[in-house]
């Protein structure tokens, strides 16, 4: 039998509301700021129920159509999509703007800023017409200073982006959930820090009475039912300590586990729960043994092992100091994982992360936890365990995982998926005819489930993969079959436009590049690939139209090639010292790039300097790279041909 109606170790969903209890004042409370505040903050321990709190009490409460509600947002999204599809991005903004818009490709949504997205949504009014405010939340606020996905560079924009939407989007009101430890990460950045327009709100632990709530609320309607005394008597034994102590409040998460666990163990043939179906020691213990099982897994270690680890680091109620990536000699990571499921906590004190049990109400039942008896990981749980530890940064598990999916029989979408995560781990290394294959397994895979538009992100990574390899027919190949899977989509239309372009054939390049701006307008990555094309074919000032539309980013901070193009388009209108300026950038910052020593050749030659024209060339030549692509090659040859000035 399973839990019934309690959670259990997973966070209540918004379809969980009719058995959500014990958190009348706190939902209140947290409803209310969101309501009227920009910037709402919600912190507590793991495990004390923030998501829960958010989904299945808050967002229930919010006044049906008075709002436009955003799906909660997160930070990472998994990490199976092929990454190689889509143009430079932040992968913070990328997850968070895939879980706003779930049902938006994703190669339409990589590049856009938090603001880009809002200012592209079709905002809701009501009745008179009048914009009503948008509520937008971020769960699990902390994994945006945790795991490897993103570069602190990348996580400061991040937050950038979303003090930038706030001050820009006056309807836009941002609830964000972080663990305690993490909250001192999160308020140390000013632009998050308003005093006028921030509030911020700590769940604590159930009172006794909020538990007594929790735990009896459930089982209305469950064709069971408490004989008398019985939920007092669950409150009872969470809140009982050592040598007679009574602790005054009670976890959640270890309340969940009991009442899980019990209720898991009750005969089936009765509706009344009696004192003799107690069991809150054993249901504990079975809780923290499911929790080693399950993290022994994800991370390959043995699991008696991990609980010998945890009972004697943590049975005496000691707390230990995180040094260099290790907790009493067992890689952080794992134990971060033992914290996600609840049988550890952490809190940020002395410049240091300190982890200890969830509770000290945990400690007599991890000492006489036992190990369950292993069943086979499902192919949705081995998945599930690759995207973890590989946001970790442990590729090696990661492919150790995605490969045991890959042997699941049956489970083809799965499998595409897994494959998809292999090419991205090999795309990541570099290794890219490993990459081609998995994504080709891949690509086979959502062919047999008829998922046309995968297979057509698949073949568009192919391409970009090909190109890479400097393999021009078979990329260009690729982005066409991309193309006939998915028609409407402007980044596969984008790469073909780029791939034609490098192979020669400018004018068709335009037309595809036309034809995304035309149905887009402002397509960042037509636009940059428009203005190289333009650039080339030496129409300075459109060239210039385009690279300077490109949104939101300083030109310091655009990639060298791209800034490179746009000095060939300042020399182009005769802005030679501009030029010059933009053209030494961006060779310095990329001395050995063919592309970039070709444009900057092309800088030297438009201002008169036919002598370093010829030695760029003769650099982009011999410079240590795969083979320059068709039309650079010959543009490299004519300026070569050129007389020295």
């Amino acid at each position: 039998m399973d839990g019934g109606p309690y959670a259990g170790p997973r966070p209540f969903a918004t379809r969980d509301a009719h058995r959500f209890f014990g958190r009348s004042p706190s939902v209140a409370w947290v409803a209310k700021a969101w309501q009227e505040r920009k910037l709402t903050i919600l912190s507590g321990s793991s495990g004390v129920g923030k998501t829960s709190l958010i989904q299945a009490g808050v967002l229930p409460q919010l006044p049906a159509g008075r709002f436009d509600i955003l799906p909660m947002g997160r930070v990472f999204d998994g990490l199976a999509f092929p990454v190689a599809a889509l143009p430079d991005h932040n992968p913070y903004t990328f997850a968070l703007l895939r879980a706003w818009r779930p049902t938006e490709p994703p190669t339409r949504l990589a590049g856009l800023t938090v603001s880009d997205f809002l200012r592209r949504r079709k905002s809701r009014t009501d009745w008179y017409g009048n914009p009503v405010a948008t509520l937008a939340a971020i769960d699990q606020f902390e994994q945006l200073f945790q795991g490897t996905i993103g570069t602190a560079e990348q996580r400061d924009a991040f937050v950038a982006e979303l003090a930038e939407a706030l001050d820009a989007h006056h309807e836009l009101h941002l609830l964000i959930s972080v663990r305690d430890e993490h909250l001192p990460d999160v308020v140390s950045y000013s632009r998050l820090r308003h005093d006028a327009v921030t509030d911020r709100f700590r769940l604590q632990p159930f009172t006794p009475e909020a538990a007594l709530d929790a735990v009896r609320g459930p089982v209305t309607g469950s064709g069971r039912f408490f004989a008398e005394g019985v939920p007092e008597e669950i409150v009872r034994e969470l809140r009982a300590g050592p040598a007679g102590t009574v602790y005054d409040t009670v976890e959640p998460a270890l309340l969940q586990a009991a009442c899980f666990h019990s209720w898991r163990a009750l005969p089936g043939d009765r509706g009344a729960i009696t004192t003799e179906d107690l069991a809150v020691n054993r249901a504990l213990a079975e809780f923290v043994g499911e929790a080693v099982l399950e993290t022994a897994h994800e991370h390959s270690v043995p699991a008696e092992g991990l609980l010998s680890w945890l009972r004697s680091t943590f049975g005496g109620g000691s707390t230990v100091e995180e040094r260099s990536g290790q907790v009493a000699g067992l890689s952080a990571v794992v134990v971060r994982a033992l914290q996600s499921r609840h049988v550890l906590k952490a809190e940020w004190r002395s410049g240091a992360r300190h982890y200890g049990l969830q509770h000290e109400r945990l400690a007599g039942p991890l000492r006489s936890a036992t190990v369950p008896s292993p069943e086979a990981p499902t192919a949705e749980d081995s998945l599930r365990a690759a995207e973890y530890v590989l946001f970790e940064g442990d590729l090696g598990r990661a492919h150790a995982h995605a490969e045991s999916v890959m042997s699941s029989p049956g489970e083809i979408r799965l499998q595409g998926q897994a494959a998809s995560l292999l090419g991205n781990i090999a795309y990541a290394q570099g290794r890219l005819v490993e990459a081609e294959t998995h994504y080709r397994k891949a690509a086979v895979c959502f062919e047999v489930v008829q998922d046309n538009v995968a297979v057509g992100w698949l073949f568009a990574v192919i391409g970009r993969v090909l190109a890479m390899r400097r393999d021009w027919k078979p990329a260009l190949d690729a982005f066409e079959a991309a193309l006939k899977r998915c028609p409407d989509d402007p980044q596969v239309r984008t790469e073909l436009g780029r791939t034609l372009w490098l192979l020669g054939r400018p004018r068709a390049a335009l037309s595809m590049l036309n034809d995304v701006l035309d149905r887009t307008g402002d397509h960042t990555e037509a636009l940059r690939v428009r203005g190289q094309v333009l650039a080339d074919l030496g129409q300075a000032r459109d060239a210039l139209r385009d690279l300077d539309r490109v949104p939101d980013r300083p030109w310091h901070q655009r990639s060298p090639a791209i800034r490179a193009a746009r000095a060939v388009a300042l020399a182009g209108v005769g802005s030679f010292d501009a030029a010059r300026e933009e053209s030494s950038q961006a060779v310095e910052d990329e001395p050995a790039n063919g592309p970039v020593l070709l444009y900057a050749a092309e800088v030297a030659s438009l201002t008169g300097d036919g002598r370093s024209a010829q030695e760029l060339v003769r650099r982009a030549l011999a410079a240590d790279q795969p083979e320059l692509p068709p039309h650079q090659r010959e543009r490299a040859l004519l300026v070569q041909r050129l007389p020295e000035r």
